[in-house]
């Protein structure tokens, strides 16, 4: 059966004013009709609009989606919160229930500095300081999802790092989609606000239960304050039936330093944009990703930094490997305006494909107004090395295992920059399990040296 997704969403767009009394501090009424008039008469993205040709989005029309307008109680989620959590003690978890948080599974350490870590909904209506905060620069964004997001978000986690503050303890923010009763459509929308010589780790996953559809339309704002750093990470491991569209904005003020790692290990449909404007000078900026897809798991990564000033650096790494029937995007663009003298800039995405049906697009771009910049970037997409396959068998190293060896090898040129042993010691075992990699292989390896 074929729904209309649009229609839907009118339907239900009257019953959201009662729903969303309690929300108007995120976004004020006449903010969110202007958002949702936008999305609707613009329609939703195809393939004539470029920066959406690879993803198909048929999938909205396609499920009976149900927008979340409400919180629900906390239904039992006990043993699926625990096995989203990592094996250690040091870290805060916000964990939300189809876009709302809970109070009942999410843990807070006590911070004796003025911290926020919690509900947006309560920071917008609880907390003067805060209310301040929530920012509505997305209202009437040129993003049609932005826009949905704008007018259909009632909560997410916020978080705000006050000056010379700087967590020792990571927060992670759990995301669960309940779909055991409908196909839930949930909006969420994260603040992260590092100030004056704060820092912060973070990571941020998505994960479904239930054997209906979710789609997942999520926006984030962070900005990081002068001489603050902030190590932002999406965990995307989701085998279930979940569409997941991620907007992240971000903006670095003077010698700030911030860095991304979008790690995913599945996904039905996963589309993450990642936005990062410097705003001040000496900013250092790393953008990293890994996927790793197969049967028919689609990823689409779309990265832009805007060097708006001078003498900033800005790196990206992105590698994927692609077999079964996958397909990967990245667009990854560099803009170096007339002012950004000194800018220092590199973009990789290299790619190795397992099967002759797995896909890949890949279009890294540099587009630079000033004269005084050290800015390059390049795109690799093949098999195996054959050279180092060889060198491998060479040393009584049986094919299929050599050929695990060296994808994890692979990989760990950016699973080895996460600085969150946690979540880094987690990623590494699942893709050594998935490679049917045992630590005795890697022992057997280094002998063979």
């Amino acid at each position: 059966m074929k729904y209309d997704f649009i229609k839907k969403l009118k339907s239900v767009y009257p019953d959201f004013g009662v729903a969303r009394k309690n929300a108007d501090n995120l976004s004020l009424p006449e903010q969110r009709r202007s958002a949702f008039n936008l999305f609707t008469e613009n329609g939703i993205p195809s393939k004539k609009d470029e920066e959406w040709y690879y993803a198909d989005l048929q999938f909205l029309d396609k499920y009976d989606f149900e927008p979340v307008l409400e919180k629900a109680s906390d239904d039992s989620v006990d043993d699926f919160i625990d096995r989203m959590k990592f094996n250690t003690d040091n870290a805060n978890y916000l964990v939300f229930i189809n876009g709302f948080f809970s109070d009942k599974y999410s843990t807070v350490k006590k911070y004796k500095a003025d911290v926020y870590l919690g509900s947006l909904l309560w920071a917008a209506n609880d907390n003067e300081k805060f209310s301040g905060m929530i920012s509505n620069d997305f209202a009437k964004s040129e993003e049609p999802f932005v826009n949905l997001n704008t007018a259909f978000s009632l909560d997410g986690a916020f978080i705000y790092i006050p000056e010379n503050v700087e967590l020792a303890a990571s927060v992670h923010i759990l995301h669960i989609i309940d779909a055991r009763k409908k196909n839930p459509f949930v909006n969420l929308k994260n603040i992260i606000i590092a100030d004056r010589n704060a820092g912060i780790k973070i990571v941020e996953t998505v994960s479904i239960i239930g054997d209906n559809t979710g789609f997942v339309n999520s926006v984030t704002e962070i900005t990081a304050g002068c001489h603050s750093f902030v190590n932002y990470y999406k965990f995307q491991n989701e085998s279930g039936n979940l569409h997941n569209l991620n907007f992240a904005n971000i903006v670095q003020m003077d010698s700030s330093l911030f860095e991304s790692n979008v790690i995913t290990l599945q996904s039905k449909f996963v589309r993450n944009n990642l936005n990062v404007v410097h705003r001040g000078e000496h900013c250092e900026t790393s953008l990293n990703g890994f996927y790793f897809l197969e049967g028919n798991d689609f990823v689409d990564n779309h990265t832009m930094i805007d060097h708006s000033l001078p003498m900033n650096n800005s790196t990206q790494l992105y590698k994927g490997i692609i077999g079964g029937n996958a397909i990967a995007v990245f667009d990854g663009k560099v803009l170096v305006r007339q002012d950004a003298q000194k800018t220092v800039s590199y973009q990789s995405n290299n790619n190795i494909l397992l099967s002759d049906d797995a896909t890949v697009h890949t279009k890294p771009q540099l587009e630079i107004y000033a004269d005084d910049v050290q800015c390059s970037h390049g795109a690799t997409s093949g098999a195996i090395d054959g050279e180092a396959l060889f060198y491998l068998r060479a040393r009584s190293i049986g094919k299929d295992k050599a050929v695990s060896l060296l994808l994890n090898a692979f990989a760990a040129d950016v699973i080895d920059k996460i600085t969150l042993t946690e979540l880094g010691e987690t990623i590494k075992k699942q893709i050594a399990n998935r490679l049917g990699i045992r630590e005795s292989d890697m022992c057997r390896l280094l002998e063979n040296e």
